[in-house]
C-alpha cells in the first residue's frame, strides 16, 4: 500500500484525521486510517468537528444520491458500511497539518494527548541550533553568535531588496546572512568598502550593487566590524586582525572584483592592502580601518604583527592545518580533490568516497564556531594553544556519541587526513616497543589512499606536513625505526572480489609469518574500501590476536564510514583502534580524520610523547588524558582539522533525523535508476562481480552507496578504448568544469549540459599490477540522504526525483565526453 510505506519512509505523521465530535464517525481519512492499522499505530491525530459546523458541507459523490447528518450518523453508529466513494466532505476552511513522529503514536497512554498543528518547516540551520550551543556548553563558551539564527532571515537583516538579492547571489554571503550581527542598508557612495554607524547598523556603497562578489566581500568585512565592536570589552588592538580579515577577503577575490572595491577607496590605502597579509600593518592604515568600524583611534595604537587563524576569514582557517592536498588552486579555486572550502551549490555533488565540498550550513557553523572562539580569546585571554586541546578534545567527545560509546570509555586524537590516522596508528602499536621491529598488515592500500601505503610504513607522504613542518616525502618519519609493509589484496588477477575465505586465509598467513619471525603485527580490517569491499572478518583478526596478545595491534579502516556508527562503538570495545573520517560518506570537507583509541592504550602515552614531533602531528590533537605526556607545539596554531569535523557532525544530526525506512527507500532507488543507465551505454562496464564481503559489520549503505564504472572513449574511428589511469583523471576533472567551448559544435543541450559541474569519485586502479583496471564511482554520502529526506512534507518525492535526475545528467554528460573523446584528446 503505497500510503502505508509513505509514512514509514518518513516516520512522521502529517494530516489528522477528521471525526464527527458527535458520535465519532470518521469523516475523511479512512486510508490514512487503514494505514495507521497496518503501521501497527495505536493512537491517530485526530481533529473533532460536527456536522452542524457552519463551514462543514456533506455531499454525495455519485449524482442523485442525497446524504444526511442523521443518516450518517445512523450509519456509523450501527456498524455498517456505505459503499465506496458514497460521501463527499467539503470544509470552507483550511485544516491544520500536524508534525508528529510515529514513535509517538505507538503509545495507548497519549491518548487525549493535544497535538500542536504544524508551522512552518524548520530550515536545516534551525534544526542544527540546540546541536551547536551543546557543543559550546561542552567547549564552556558562550554561543553568541548563534543567538539568532532561528529567528532572522536574509529579508530582516537586508530589508534592501536588490542589495540582498545581490548578496544572495553569493553563496559564502548567503550561507552567512543568518549570524549576521547587525542590519545591513544601502549607504552613499563615499561609505566604501563599508560604514559602521554603530553595531546595529551596517551601510554599503551603491556602486557595488552592480558587482555582486565585491558586494559580499564589503558585507562581510563590514560584518566582522560589527562582530568586533559587540565583543567586550571592545579593544582597539584589534583593529589589525579586522584588517588582515578584510585584505585575505580581497585578496581571494579576481582581479576585475578587487578593482570594483579598490576604485572607491584612497589610492594610499588600496596599494597598502593588496600583495602582503599585513603582518605589519602603518598607522595610517589603522588610522582608515578605525573610521570605517566608528571607533576612536588611539594615536599609540601599533600592530604587533600576530596573526591568529581565527581572525581569517572561515574559508582560510578550513584549509589550514593541512598538506599540498588541500591547498586551492587560485584559477579554479578546487583543491587537488577538486572541492572548494566554500558552499557550491552551483555543482551536483555524487563525491562522497573521494571528498566534498562544505554545505551552506557547515559553513556557516564553521564561522560561528570561528567568532565564538574568537569572541572567547578575547575576553579570557586563553591561548589558542589550550582552545586548541579543549575543541580537538570536545570533537572527540562526539565522535565518542556518534558511534555510542560513552565518553570515558574512549580516547583519541583528530588527524588533518584518513593518512595521517594511519602514521598516528602506526606511532601507537610501535609506543609498545619502539625498538621491535613492526609488521604492518595493509588490506588493498590502493582502494584506500594513495598514501596510506608510505605512512603504513613510516614514511611521510608529502613534502609539507599538515603541521607545517617541511619534510621529504618518502623519508623516515623515524629514522630508527623498522616498519615493514605486507599489502594484501581484496581482488584476483581478473580485478574480482576475492572471497572472505581465502582474505582470511591471506591474512593469518602474513600475520603468523611475521609473529614466528619475532616481529609485532599492526593488523588492519578495512571496513569499506573505495569500492565498498571489507576485509578480513573479525573472526580471523580475534584468531590472529588471541596467537599473541602482547604482539598483535588491530585497527580498523572504517574512513569511508558506510556502515552502522554503533558497530565502531564495539570495536572500540574489543580493545581495537579505529580510523574514522567526516570527509568521505559523512561529506564533511576534506580532511577529517580521527584515529580513536581503547582507554588500556593509555599506558604507551609516555613512549608516544617522544615519537610525536612536528611531522606527525600536534600534541592538543590527542584526548586529554594523552595531551598532558605530548610535547606541546611552539608557534601559530591552526583550526584547520577539528573545524573541519563540526560540519561532519552536523550531517551526522541530520542523517539521524531521517527515517531508516526512507533510507533504504532513497538507497534503493539509486541502485535502480544508475545501474541501468549505464548498462545501456556502450561507454560504461559496470564493475563485475561485487558480491560484497561480509563480516565486517557492513549493511546496505556498504554495499550500494558505490558504484564503480570502467569508461570506453571513442577514437577517432569509431572504435572504443578503455581509459587509463591518467585518462580517467582528465575524465575526471572534465566533469568538473565547465568544458563547453572545447565542443561548440554540439546541440544547445549538449552545451548547457557540458556548462554544469558535476564531481564524482576519483578515479581508483584495482586488481593487481600488470593487471589494473581504472573505474571511476557514483557515490551516495548521507547528505544525499538528508537533502531528501529533510526537504519537508510532500517535497520528498519532488527532492528525490530532483536528485535522481541530477544523477542521469552527470551520466549524460560522461557519455557525451566519452563520445567526443578523440575531440578532447586529441
Amino acid at each position: 500500500m503505497r500510503l502505508v510505506s509513505e509514512i514509514a519512509m518518513t516516520g512522521i505523521w502529517t494530516t489528522p484525521l477528521l471525526i464527527d465530535r458527535v458520535s465519532m464517525a470518521l469523516m475523511d481519512g479512512h486510508h490514512r486510517f487503514a494505514a495507521a492499522k497496518e503501521l501497527g499505530l495505536a493512537l491517530a491525530p485526530v481533529i473533532l468537528m460536527s456536522y452542524e459546523d457552519d463551514f462543514v458541507h456533506l455531499k454525495a459523490w455519485r449524482p442523485g444520491e442525497v446524504y444526511t447528518a442523521e443518516k450518517v450518523r445512523e450509519v456509523a453508529t450501527s456498524g455498517r458500511i456505505l459503499p465506496h466513494k458514497s460521501t463527499r466532505h467539503i470544509f470552507d476552511l483550511p485544516l491544520p497539518a500536524c508534525r508528529v513522529p510515529l514513535g509517538d503514536l505507538r503509545d495507548p497512554s497519549q491518548v487525549g494527548w493535544n497535538v500542536d498543528p504544524a508551522t512552518a518547516h524548520p530550515t536545516r540551520i534551525q534544526i542544527l541550533s540546540s546541536y551547536y550551543h551543546a557543543i559550546g556548553q561542552r567547549l564552556a563558551i558562550r554561543t553568541l553568535s548563534a543567538s539568532s539564527l532561528d529567528v532572522e532571515s536574509p529579508a530582516t537583516i537586508v530589508p534592501h531588496t536588490q542589495m540582498r538579492q545581490q548578496l544572495l547571489s553569493d553563496p559564502c554571503m548567503a550561507a552567512l546572512i543568518a549570524a549576521a550581527p547587525c542590519r545591513v542598508a544601502l549607504g552613499r557612495r563615499d561609505h566604501a568598502p563599508f560604514r559602521l554607524i554603530n553595531p546595529d547598523l551596517l551601510l554599503l556603497p551603491p556602486p557595488l550593487l552592480a558587482a555582486p562578489k565585491a558586494l559580499a566581500v564589503a558585507a562581510r568585512w563590514g560584518i566582522e566590524a560589527a562582530f568586533l565592536r559587540r565583543s567586550h570589552p571592545f579593544e582597539p588592538s584589534r583593529l589589525p586582525s579586522l584588517l588582515r580579515h578584510g585584505a585575505a577577503l580581497l585578496h581571494d577575490l579576481s582581479n576585475e572584483d578587487r578593482e570594483e572595491i579598490m576604485t572607491l577607496i584612497p589610492d594610499s590605502v588600496a596599494s597598502e592592502l593588496i600583495g602582503s597579509e599585513l603582518e605589519q600593518v602603518t598607522h595610517s592604515l589603522l588610522a582608515w580601518i578605525a573610521e570605517l568600524t566608528g571607533v576612536d583611534f588611539p594615536a599609540n595604537l601599533s600592530s604587533d604583527g600576530r596573526v591568529l587563524d581565527l581572525d581569517l576569514p572561515v574559508e582560510r582557517v578550513l584549509v589550514s592545518n593541512g598538506d599540498s592536498r588541500i591547498d586551492i588552486d587560485p584559477t579554479t579555486g578546487k583543491n587537488k580533490y577538486g572541492t572548494t572550502p566554500r558552499p557550491r551549490p552551483e555543482a551536483v555533488h555524487f563525491s562522497s568516497s573521494t571528498a566534498s565540498s562544505i554545505s551552506d550550513y557547515g559553513f556557516l557553523y564553521c564561522d560561528v564556531l570561528r567568532r565564538d572562539l574568537l569572541a572567547h580569546h578575547y575576553e579570557t585571554g586563553e591561548l589558542p594553544r589550550d582552545m586548541r586541546a579543549r575543541l580537538s578534545d570536545a570533537i572527540i567527545a562526539e565522535l565518542a556519541d556518534m558511534i555510542e560509546i560513552p565518553a570515558d570509555q574512549l580516547d583519541g586524537a583528530i588527524a588533518p587526513s584518513g593518512t595521517d590516522a594511519e602514521m598516528l596508528a602506526v606511532m601507537v602499536a610501535r609506543a609498545a616497543d619502539p625498538k621491535q621491529r613492526l609488521v604492518n598488515l595493509l588490506i588493498s592500500p590502493e582502494e584506500t589512499g594513495r598514501g596510506v601505503k608510505l605512512a603504513g610504513a613510516g614514511l611521510f607522504f608529502d613534502e609539507l606536513a599538515a603541521t607545517g613542518a617541511t619534510i621529504s616525502k618518502g623519508s623516515l618519519v623515524w629514522p630508527d625505526a623498522k616498519v615493514d609493509i605486507v599489502s594484501l589484496p581484496v581482488r584476483d588477477l581478473n580485478g574480482l572480489p576475492l572471497d572472505i575465505a581465502t582474505m582470511d586465509k591471506a591474512f593469518l598467513k602474513a600475520g603468523r609469518k611475521a609473529l614466528t619471525e619475532g616481529a609485532r603485527v599492526l593488523a588492519h580490517q578495512l571496513v569499506g574500501s573505495k569500492t565498498g569491499l571489507s576485509a578480513p572478518s573479525d573472526d580471523a583478526i580475534e584468531i590472529l590476536k588471541s596467537e599473541a596478545p602482547d604482539r598483535v595491534d588491530v585497527v580498523v579502516d572504517a574512513c569511508q564510514m558506510r556502515l552502522d556508527f554503533g558497530v565502531l562503538g564495539d570495536m572500540i570495545r574489543k580493545g581495537w583502534m579505529v580510523q574514522v573520517s567526516g570527509s568521505k560518506a559523512l561529506t564533511g570537507p576534506p580532511f577529517a580524520g580521527a584515529l580513536l583509541l581503547p582507554t588500556e592504550l593509555r599506558s604507551r602515552r609516555t613512549a608516544a610523547s617522544a615519537l610525536l614531533h612536528p611531522g606527525v602531528g600536534y600534541g592538543e590533537d590527542w584526548s586529554a588524558q594523552w595531551s598532558v605526556e605530548l610535547p606541546a607545539t611552539q608557534g601559530s596554531i591552526d583550526f584547520g582539522a577539528p573545524f573541519r569535523w563540526l560540519p561532519a557532525l552536523l550531517e551526522v544530526q541530520l542523517w539521524r533525523r531521517v527515517a531508516p525506512p526512507l533510507r533504504d527507500h532513497i538507497l534503493e532507488r539509486f541502485a535502480q535508476e544508475v545501474a541501468p543507465r549505464l548498462e545501456i551505454s556502450d561507454f560504461f562496464r559496470l564493475l563485475a562481480g561485487e558480491t560484497r564481503v561480509d563480516g565486517t559489520g557492513s549493511d546496505l549503505f556498504t554495499q550500494k552507496s558505490i558504484i564503480a564504472f570502467e569508461i570506453f572513449a571513442a577514437k577517432w574511428d569509431g572504435q572504443t578504448q578503455a581509459l587509463g589511469p591518467l585518462e580517467c583523471r582528465k575524465m575526471f576533472e572534465m566533469l568538473n568544469h565547465d568544458v563547453s567551448a572545447r565542443l561548440p559544435h554540439l546541440s544547445v543541450g549538449d552545451l548547457a549540459l557540458l556548462r554544469q559541474e558535476f564531481h564524482i569519485g576519483q578515479p581508483v586502479e584495482i586488481g593487481v599490477e600488470g593487471q589494473l583496471r581504472t573505474v571511476l564511482r557514483l557515490v551516495l554520502g548521507i547528505r544525499f540522504y538528508t537533502i531528501v529526506g529533510l526537504a519537508g512534507p510532500g517535497a520528498i518525492a519532488a527532492a528525490l526525483e530532483s536528485e535522481i535526475s541530477d544523477l542521469v545528467r552527470a551520466i549524460d554528460k560522461l557519455e557525451i565526453l566519452a563520445r567526443n573523446w578523440w575531440r578532447l584528446n586529441g
